[in-house]
């Protein structure tokens, strides 16, 4: 009976990492760089239950070992059952949302310097703006980016944040980074509706500071993307 739930368990948890990479789900719990080793993981996982199901002599198991097997598939079943969802504007204002990227990395600085201004992403911005040692050349470029709305009350008026988590293994150590967006009217987006803002980056200050804002120009409702995170590379 034992090697029969260590089978199951092993195969289940195999399973479910390979539907979820088989899905394009994966990249909702971990960069997808570390992917093949997920899939690695799972080969793993099956040869292990095939070992255990045809292994020779059985090995005596004590409760504890049977407990934690049907804990596991307990778990398996209740995760069949819950749909997986990204991290909402609500766990980003939990983190805490930064307007800055807290390491300089030089070779994704110049990227990002060469990279089209509609094409850069709202990480890449985030990176020019703070790190530039004269953000104020970047003043009056068009940008088009998607992210999620993030509201606070310290905001200043008609100013909202567009966020986006960016994740470097997995979603524990996701963090939130957002640029500040003036738009007319705050109250027509609530927290985690996601937008494609179309704009120019202008100056503007907000807690004492002269910051990059952008002036949104048009904004849209969209849907939640296939890959809602950026990704550290």
């Amino acid at each position: 009976m034992t090697r029969f739930l260590d089978f199951i368990a092993l195969l289940g948890l195999a399973l479910l990492t390979s539907f979820l990479s088989g899905t394009d789900q994966i990249g909702l719990l971990i960069n997808p760089r570390y992917e093949i080793l997920v899939s690695f993981g799972s080969a793993c996982l099956i040869m292990g239950a095939l070992w255990t199901l045809f292994r020779g002599k059985s090995i005596r198991r004590d409760r504890s070992h049977v407990t934690s097997a049907i804990l596991i598939l307990f778990v398996l079943v209740f995760s069949t059952q819950i749909p997986l969802r990204s991290l909402s504007s609500e766990t980003a204002l939990n983190r805490g949302v930064e307007s800055r990227v807290p390491t300089i990395d030089e070779l994704k600085f110049t990227e990002a310097l060469n990279t089209p201004s509609k094409e850069r992403t709202l990480t890449e911005w985030v990176r020019i703006l703070t790190q530039h040692p004269d953000p104020r050349i970047f003043f009056g470029q068009k940008v088009v980016l998607e992210g999620m709305v993030a509201k606070l009350p310290s905001l200043p008026e008609n100013t909202l944040m567009l966020s986006r988590f960016v994740v470097a293994c997995c979603i524990a150590d996701a963090r939130p980074l957002a640029l500040l967006v003036t738009v007319p009217n705050t109250e027509e987006w609530e927290n985690s509706d996601w937008i494609r803002v179309s704009g120019t980056i202008e100056s503007g200050e907000f807690e004492g500071k002269q910051r990059g804002f952008v002036s949104a120009e048009n904004i849209q409702i969209i849907d939640e993307p296939k890959n809602p995170y950026e990704y550290e590379y």
